[in-house]
């Protein structure tokens, strides 16, 4: 064979290996585009199996909501409120029908969007998707409007107020990432479901929340457009924004209201708890040290007073 030949025969080598890479790099770039796509229209995920390792019961709930965990068994005791609270919302509507038909056309038409919401493909019938966003939104304005409406118009007949202990679970169960479905589908269904009140949902959800972790609200209401709120994910998302205030807002608050929980008193800086817990240190210098009649004992007031408690 001559050297013409093998030269030949190498550079064609060398023009197919340059094709199969070129071909595959135009694979990759195309999946990367598509899932950086899926990556910006997901916001409800599954928690990291390494996170579910050190706690199951912080991350599964008792309660579900959307799809991840509504076939548990630990759940299905829940599902008999739904359809209660499901019942008490078209009550107090003046045609249920129409507006329950209204419902389940709207949700068929934002299904799509609100399938993408979630990191994975959810493996249910169109029918079934409809109905579990209905009852599980409806539960949530239903239970919103139980809990948080004023003393005057609450019923005697509510059904939280005769099993209060389950607000405590049904808050932590509605904070659990997993645990959710879209915004925009309570802000419709909220919407078409004729409450009689002048308060937003959002901010009913954040008095809802207040329960658990209370603080003054009147300023959120006061200060910030309630399309802010309107534009998180989902509850978790909301609760999480009410906390989270941009740097500019915190400036003006900082000056015109001295009430506004700002994020600097919300959570203190570690310079300044740095600072007291050496001014501590330094006030209790030279006290005689204390020591409990046994390891059940409580502190001294005056040790605790010391130690800034």
């Amino acid at each position: 064979m001559s050297v013409r030949s093998t030269n030949e025969i190498e550079e064609s080598s060398d023009n197919a290996c340059f094709v199969l890479i070129q071909k595959h790099l135009k694979e990759t770039r195309r999946e990367g585009i598509q899932s950086t796509t899926e990556k910006d229209s997901t916001s409800i995920c599954r928690v990291p199996q390494n996170l579910k390792r050190i706690s199951s019961i912080a991350t599964e709930p008792e309660m579900s909501i959307g799809p991840y965990h509504r076939d548990k068994d630990d759940v299905l005791e829940f599902q008999s409120y739904k359809w209660q609270f499901l019942h008490s919302l078209l009550a107090r509507i003046e045609q249920p029908q129409s507006s329950l038909l209204s419902m389940t056309h709207v949700l068929k038409a934002l299904e799509c969007e609100a399938r993408t919401q979630y990191s994975e493909p959810i493996d249910m019938p169109s029918a079934d998707f409809i109905q579990m966003m209905l009852l599980d939104g409806c539960f949530i304005i239903e239970l919103f409007q139980q809990v948080c409406r004023s003393e005057d118009s609450a019923t005697v007949n509510s059904l939280v107020l005769k099993k209060p202990l389950l607000i405590p679970i049904v808050i932590r169960d509605l904070l659990k990432l997993e645990n959710q479905i879209p915004l925009f589908v309570l802000l419709k269904l909220f919407s078409l479901s004729n409450c009689n009140t002048s308060e937003p949902f959002v901010w009913q959800a954040l008095k809802f929340f207040n329960l658990a972790l209370p603080r003054s609200l009147e300023s959120f209401k006061e200060q910030w457009q309630i399309s802010t709120y309107e534009k998180s994910c989902h509850l978790l998302d909301l609760f999480y924004r009410s906390y989270c205030i941009p740097k500019k807002q915190q400036a003006s608050l900082r000056y015109h209201d001295s009430s506004y929980p700002s994020t600097r008193r919300l959570l203190p800086c570690l310079s300044y708890l740095r600072k007291l817990t050496n001014l501590c240190k330094r006030r209790s210098h030279g006290l005689p040290r204390y020591r409990p009649l046994s390891d059940q004992s409580i502190p001294c007031v005056t040790r605790l007073r010391h130690a800034g408690v």
